[in-house]
Order: structure tokens, then sequence, then C-alpha cells
């Protein structure tokens, strides 16, 4: 029989082992969550950095984190069977296609600058290692179970959906670097209206007819085919027959960099209200308009030449090295 004290004794360590091991519990949960709250505040503090408001629109702290990712920032998104096997029959298609072709050695290395993409197919011809390895990666696929692992929060989730429909703002990359600006839709857009009325560099034209267009280059590329000035492959890849043409159509960056650094301090510190027409840059974006196949002609052509003058400067760090080599 154990003494009563004994047993007192034993229970009384035990308590004590108890509160001591909630206690350690407390002490790491608290801890884990000043470390959370510390990271969030500092990597708000790094979002700011990134991202100018010159709306009227107060942003959140969420909206700050989301924004500060940057527009070229991609979400995760979810991973469908569907889409893997879609991307894995284009890669099949280039196996075997290198299979099909590796033993014809008059083929040439390079190919016409201006050539189509095949639509050509290898017919499924036998059992070779090819094949067996389409097959068994298949069935791998097929049993792949995709990664949750999300490189958002939900929060900053539906604060992206939120942005998206929100029509008394409009978000653009900046000039010259990569902060993003939030402006009143109002002041982009009569920025816009002040560049496109100027009467020097745009004229307007009482409609847009791209078919008319349209009708116009193929005239011309015709009659440049049929007096030998284009090659057959050249003028298949011009000419406009089943494309999708849209009209083209022109946004503007910010140029944050012309304003005065005591204006974006303040700007910073959300200590004035925003009333400044901020200037732009203009782009202009021929995406599967009318011209942009002509474009690419010329270019391929125009850009040797300019590459060979003095005066020819190909992006910023070739600026800052001709600088250093002037030392």
């Amino acid at each position: 029989m154990i003494p009563q004290s004994n047993c007192e004794t034993c229970l009384n360590t035990d308590d004590s082992a108890e509160k001591q091991k909630s206690k350690n519990a407390y002490k790491f949960i608290n801890k884990k969550q000043q470390l959370n709250i510390a990271k969030q505040n500092s990597n708000l503090k790094t979002a700011k950095q990134f991202v100018l408001n010159l709306s009227n629109r107060k942003l959140t702290n969420t909206e700050i984190m989301t924004l500060g990712k940057g527009l070229n920032f991609i979400p995760t998104d979810k991973i469908s069977r569907t889409n893997i096997m879609k991307d894995f029959k284009k890669f099949e298609r280039k196996l075997r296609l290198k299979h099909f072709f590796h033993e014809y050695k008059t083929i040439p290395k390079t190919n016409h600058p201006f050539k189509e993409k095949s639509k050509f197919s290898v017919p499924i011809i036998g059992d070779n290692p090819i094949e067996q390895y389409i097959f068994h990666t298949k069935m791998e696929l097929s049993n792949y179970k995709p990664n949750k692992t999300k490189n958002m929060t939900k929060e900053e989730t539906q604060c992206l959906r939120t942005l998206r429909h929100i029509e008394t703002i409009t978000i653009h990359k900046a000039d010259k670097n990569n902060i993003t600006v939030v402006q009143n839709k109002k002041d982009y857009a009569n920025e816009g209206e002040r560049q496109l009325n100027d009467g020097i560099h745009y004229i307007e034209i009482p409609e847009i007819n791209i078919k008319n267009t349209m009708n116009k280059i193929n005239e011309i590329v015709y009659n440049m085919n049929k007096d030998n000035y284009l090659d057959e492959i050249t003028f298949k890849y011009i000419k406009y027959e089943n494309q999708y043409i849209t009209t083209p159509f022109a946004y503007f960056l910010p140029k944050i960099h012309k304003l005065d650094n005591e204006i974006l301090k303040d700007i910073y510190k959300q200590q004035t209200e925003i009333k400044i027409q901020v200037p732009a840059r203009p782009i202009i974006s021929q995406c599967n308009g009318p011209l942009e196949r002509i474009g690419r002609y010329l270019d391929f052509f125009l850009l040797p030449i300019v590459k060979t003058q003095t005066t020819y400067i190909s992006d910023t760090g070739s600026f800052i090295r001709l600088l250093e080599n002037q030392r």
C-alpha cells in the first residue's frame, strides 16, 4: 500500500508538469503569432514600395499586399487533368516528329523566318521505344494528384476579384519601373484623350473599316507576289485569309518618374489629395491587327540595319555598359 503523502506528492508533480507544459505551449503560440504579425508588417511595408495610389479610393492593406505582387504575378490556378493531357498531347507530337524526321539529313537546320507552323501529325506505326514511353507516361499522368498549395491567401484571391470589378479605377504598370499604379479611370481617360486629340501624332477617322483596310493590304501583297518581290512562304504569311483580325487599341503607362519627389513622398504618405495630371507613355497594340504581320516583315529587314548605327542602344543595360566604357 502506497503512503498517502507519496500519492499527494505524485499528484502535485503531475499538476506542475501539466501547468508548465501548458505555459510553454502558450509561450510558443504567442511567439509564433508575434512572428507572423512581424512578417505581415514587413511584407506590407515592402508591398507599399511597389504600389502608388493616385486614385480617390483608399486601398486596404490586403489590396496593397495583392497589388504589391506585381502585374506579372501568376496566381496558382486549379490544375485539371484535361489541361495536363492537352499539354502532353503537344509534347507527344513533338516526340513523334523528332523520331520520324531524325534520319532526314536534307532538312535545313534553320527554317524560313515567315514559315507558318505545320499541322502535320505523325501516324502511330509499330511498337517502338517512343510509343512505349508515351503510353507509360500517359498512365502515370492519369494517376497524378495535383498539389493544392496556393500562392495567395483566400483574402487576397477575393480582393483580386473585387478589384477587377471596380469601374472607377484603372490599374497599370508604371513606365520605366515595376511599380503598380492605381488611377481614377476619369483621370486616365483624360490623359489618353489629351494625347490622341493633339492633332499632331494622331488623326481621328470618321469610321473604322477593318475589312476595307484588309482589302487594300491584300491588293498590295498580291501585286508584290505577282512581281516576284515576295516568295510563296512570305506571301502566305502576310496575306489575310482566314485570319482573326481585331482593331488595334492604345493604352497608357503612367510616367511617375516625371513627378516631383516631394509630391511622390506626400502621395505615399497619403497626406495630400491627388490633383495633378500624370503624364503617360502611349502604347499602340497591333496584336492581331491588319498591320501586325507586315510590321514583323519590315522589322526583320530593318532591325539589322538599325543595329549597325552608332547611335543604337538596345536597352537600359546596354546604355549602362556604354557609360562604363566611357570612363
